[in-house]
């Protein structure tokens, strides 16, 4: 049946409730960050994700974990690996410095 309006949504007999699926809730929901680079700055993160063989999220989601972790003086566990006949694996824990606090000159 073609909608031409919203208001056709609105009509219970437009619903097979009794065909509705359930899904379980996602066990880590994610945050959806766009991120605008300029076009020269996204192609040297693009080809140092393809250096690493990552995807550019990936690529763009760990370097930002690896900074907040530095600036927060946390540190965190990373693990890497290839799949296929590739032979990386990689684990290593970064250890953060301490935290410097900012100070406001006065």
């Amino acid at each position: 049946m073609e909608h031409n309006n919203d208001k056709d949504y609105n009509q219970d007999d437009e619903w097979a409730l009794d065909q509705a699926e359930t899904h379980e809730p996602p066990k880590n929901p994610r945050a959806i960050v766009s991120v605008a680079f300029p076009r020269d700055d996204f192609s040297k993160v693009s080809e140092a994700a393809s250096a690493s063989n990552m995807k550019v999220s990936e690529f763009i989601r760990t370097a930002a974990l690896e900074r907040a972790e530095r600036v927060m003086g946390t540190s965190r566990t990373y693990s890497m690996s290839t799949s296929g006949s590739g032979a990386l694996h990689l684990t290593f824990t970064a250890a953060a410095p301490a935290r410097r606090d900012v100070h406001q000159p006065t």
